[in-house]
């Protein structure tokens, strides 16, 4: 066998600096990832506790209900009636979970509002890595107590901005850098998300996918994120021993079903668009023209989801234990589709209005009971194509949360963890691009950047020509140049330029606009011409075709003009009058250039 080429071997041995510093940096990525795990667990802990509890409280206990389990393990549940329940309470306890969680959201901590998704993609792009201290906390009370009173909410988002603030609170501590911050918060957010949802690859990738529209990851921070997602999901299982969300029979699949899957796609992008002008719409054209203060507006949005409630009790909090019966039953499909615009309606008036909970559940729900919805529609029409109406439900999870959030692996992943079911890896993997695809433009996650050119984070690194953004007036060009009245002499001019460090010379016309430029090559053979020295004038060797620039002019075509001319100084002009404002050399612009570069690094 012949040996492997040295140019093929890596650069650094074992004993070599390189491979100690690499191994360091690794190491010290695996101990931060660990570390941001075990609070992003134990926080995904205690939020799901505070969550039960609020159920417990609101629902149970105040209002009547009975909180029933769907399978012995796992957290799915049905809400139902209890005898003698209070029905007229039902609209009242979200507007009071609502108040509460208003009243703490915008007292002490405003960027808690919302889904959270949205504050933590925000804190990557255009805030160094940074989340205050105090929002993990205000964001796991505000939307325990939201879910808990029944608001139309999921977990994600809560979970991802409370492990973001997790590792951002670590970062800080740390004092490191804004890029290192921004690695700590994407294993924050990794860990809780794998944690609570039981999934540890999915959430890794969620966390690393979410950021962008297009086709991006940050895979720079994939090892701290699985780290942290690896641990978080340990800590999790091993102290609540829940290792799924959602358990289903054994799916079967048929190449031929790849064409009622896609047609499910489509559905599920359509509905989707519809789901996020509903979600946004909610916001932009009701809750934010009322002439309310917003503390008050999760209130009005927790009594219209209770108003939703009255008709459709189904929506209600997340929902789960209905996800599981349509995983596993054939239910009414004029019951799923009426759940699938009351949950459209219920989750834009709880979080549009300013509640603090997720999307994730909440179109999980949507998109299962849509696909169970078409999946006994399709049957009953084309009998025997199908092996599984069911099926179409897990499948319809997926389609639906991969086009609105732009995450097709993440949300593949994470659904096939939830229900520890692979059997559908297939149809999973079209509809998921299927939906992405024709979703183009739609999105849940408004701070979500097209690619990583587009975010404040890499622009140091993907704006290559920084010159394009800077303007000649930036620079303090050399105004106090040398300049040569149109009839001065050589005689006199020879004087006056020589020692100088100055290679151009503009000459100044009467009402002071330039009229030409002459270098001191120009006036080499003249120097010996002793006897016409006092007959030449200036505007006699001034070169009137010359090249200028102007004070709005970018310096990157200032540099191209340079490097034509094979000079390192041209004249600025103003552009309305052409009178000569200095000279802008090589030397300014590149030293204009470092001073913004190493801005950009060091502040993004």
């Amino acid at each position: 066998m012949k040996p492997i080429p040295k140019t093929l071997l890596p650069s650094f041995r074992p004993s070599s600096p390189e491979f100690f510093f690499q191994a360091l940096r690794t190491g010290r990525w695996v101990i931060l990832g660990a570390v941001v795990g075990m609070f992003s667990g134990l926080g995904a802990i205690l939020f799901n506790f505070l969550v039960f509890g609020g159920v417990d409280l609101f629902l149970v206990r105040i209002l009547g209900w009975a909180r029933i389990a769907v399978h012995l393990t796992g957290e799915a549940y049905i809400l139902q009636p209890a005898e003698g329940w209070r029905y007229w309470m039902l609209p009242l306890i979200p507007a009071l979970g609502g108040m509460i969680a208003g009243i703490l959201v915008y007292t002490f901590a405003p960027e808690a509002e919302g889904h959270g998704t949205d504050a933590y993609i925000k804190a990557f792009h255009r805030n160094r890595g940074r989340i205050r201290a105090r929002v993990p906390v205000i964001k796991t009370i505000a939307s325990a107590i939201t879910i808990g009173s029944g608001g139309s909410a999921g977990r994600e988002g809560p979970i991802a901005q409370i492990g973001a603030g997790f590792g951002s609170w670590l970062g800080q501590i740390l004092r490191l850098d804004a890029k290192d911050c921004r690695s700590l918060l994407i294993a924050g957010t990794a860990g809780g998300v794998g944690a609570i949802f039981c999934a540890p690859l999915g959430g890794a990738l969620f966390a690393i996918e979410v950021l962008y529209r297009n086709q991006e990851m940050e895979t720079e921070s994939l090892i701290p994120a699985l780290i942290s997602s690896l641990v978080a999901y340990s800590i999790f299982t091993s102290l609540t021993y829940q290792t799924q969300i959602f358990f289903t029979p054994a799916y079967s699949f048929h190449a031929r079903e790849l064409i009622p899957y896609a047609c499910l796609g489509a559905v599920c992008s359509a509905v989707g668009i519809l789901y996020v002008m509903v979600f946004y719409g909610s916001r932009d054209y009701f809750f934010r023209k009322i002439p309310l203060p917003r503390m008050s507006l999760p209130i009005l949005g927790g009594l219209l989801m209770g108003g939703v409630a009255l008709a459709r009790p189904e929506v209600l909090s997340g929902g789960y234990g209905w996800i599981d019966k349509a995983l596993n039953e054939r239910l009414d499909v004029v019951f799923l589709i009426t759940l699938v615009f009351a949950k459209i309606a219920a989750t834009s008036m709880t979080i549009s209005s300013g509640g603090s909970g997720g999307v994730f559940g909440p179109s999980l729900f949507i998109g299962c009971m849509l696909g169970s919805a078409f999946g006994q529609t399709f049957d009953h029409y084309f009998p025997g194509w199908i092996t599984d109406p069911r099926s179409f439900a897990l499948v319809g999870m997926v389609a639906f949360f991969s086009g609105i959030a732009k995450v097709p692996i993440a949300s593949l992943l994470m659904v096939s963890e939830m229900t520890q079911s692979y059997h559908l890896l297939v149809p999973m993997m079209l509809v998921s691009s299927l939906t992405y695809i024709l979703t183009d433009g739609w999105t849940l996650f408004e701070e979500q950047v097209p690619a990583k050119p587009d975010s404040p984070a890499h622009l140091g690194e993907y704006r290559t020509d920084v010159l394009e953004g800077l303007r000649v007036r930036e620079i303090r060009f050399q105004n106090a140049s040398i300049t040569i009245p149109y009839n001065m002499t050589l005689r006199r001019i020879i004087p006056r330029i020589l020692g100088s460090s100055q290679n151009v010379f503009p000459v100044i016309g009467e009402e002071g606009t330039i009229i030409g430029i002459f270098s001191m090559e120009d006036l080499r053979l003249l120097f010996l011409e002793e006897q016409v020295q006092d007959l030449i004038v200036a505007m006699d060797i001034a070169n009137a075709d010359f090249v200028y620039a102007f004070p709005d002019e970018d310096l990157h075509s200032v540099l191209r003009k340079l490097t034509e001319l094979v000079t390192d100084e041209i004249p600025v002009l103003d552009r309305e009058t052409r009178k000569y404002l200095g000279t802008i050399k090589r030397r300014d612009i590149l030293n204009l250039y470092s001073t913004r570069l190493y801005q950009i690094k060091t502040e993004g």
